[in-house]
């Protein structure tokens, strides 16, 4: 899958800083009460989601990857020949399978986020997202949810785990590659234009009076999170859902993944209003050696 790396240090450092999330860092300060302003590190509330109708497709077989895109979800994508057969995917087909749980079905179009240890200002926090689609739920039933580890050090990103949702499904089941990330989105932020110099070799370098070839100066833009700024939402949001290649293509594909990706934004709607629902404590944890979908 693209850019391994990325997420497999993305997920080390939330595993990392999972472990601090059981410890109030000292002089760590308490969540507010009922009524009051919430805590600038709670994003506990009712959510609505917009996933884009744009996917990415990914076969892997072999190690080598194979990438279509497709404007929306009724499409049928070429992804080449393989032992002199065409490997198409019909994705409207695919995703209406009963086993097959596609991105937009993973992650629900209506959420509650719940927060651990809200009361606590920690670098991480355990969320659990609980599926808000449906409130009338029969006698004794439970709300999906997801599990997931938000990370306050690096701009409110998170991580969800979203393999247990169809784990007993065969070739058909998600693998433990499938995930959805996003980022809090805080009132008032803004991008500025930053100013870095650079060697030749990329490394940063003090420009001088005059300045050579040898220390250039090179632009990128930085996002800018006001200190308070109230959470409104979720931006540059994805979900990825992998399965084994036998799951669209047969046993001919038995040792394949596939993997389809689409992003998705989210606006805060209200307080935190769930439907009935299990709290998930400890959120199962992607296998980084299987590689996972970039969620930068």
């Amino acid at each position: 899958m693209p850019h391994r790396h990325h997420l497999a240090a993305l997920w080390s450092a939330l595993l990392g800083l999972s472990i601090l999330a059981c410890i109030a860092p000292e002089g760590g300060s308490q969540g507010s009460a009922a009524g009051s302003t919430p805590a600038r590190w709670d994003v506990r509330g009712n959510y609505t989601l917009a996933h884009q109708d744009a996917l990415t497709i990914t076969l892997n077989i072999g190690g080598v990857e194979r990438r279509a895109t497709a404007a929306g979800p009724d499409e049928v994508v070429d992804l080449g020949m393989h032992m002199g057969e065409p490997l198409t995917l019909d994705l409207a087909e695919y995703c209406a399978k009963e086993e097959v749980t596609c991105p937009s079905e993973a992650l629900w179009s209506k959420i509650s986020i719940d927060q651990q240890n809200v009361a606590q200002n920690l670098d991480a926090h355990i969320i659990n997202v609980i599926d808000n689609t449906s409130r009338d739920l029969p006698a004794g039933a439970r709300a999906a949810v997801l599990g997931g580890l938000l990370n306050h050090k690096d701009s409110d990103r998170f991580l969800l785990g979203i393999e247990s949702a169809s784990s007993s499904q065969g070739d058909c089941g998600a693998l433990a590659i499938s995930l959805a990330g996003g980022r809090f989105e805080r009132a008032g932020e803004s991008m500025e234009t930053v100013t870095t110099y650079k060697d030749a070799a990329g490394k940063v370098c003090e420009p001088t009076a005059a300045e050579s070839e040898e220390c250039m100066a090179h632009e990128h833009q930085r996002l800018v999170i006001p200190p308070d700024g109230k959470i409104t939402g979720i931006a540059q949001g994805k979900v990825a859902i992998g399965w084994l290649g036998a799951c669209a293509f047969g046993p001919v594909l038995a040792g394949a993944t596939l993997s389809i990706e689409t992003q998705f934004t989210g606006v805060r709607t209200g307080d935190f209003d769930p439907p009935a629902f299990t709290p998930i404590e400890s959120p199962d944890v992607p296998d980084q050696d299987m590689g996972a979908p970039d969620m930068s």
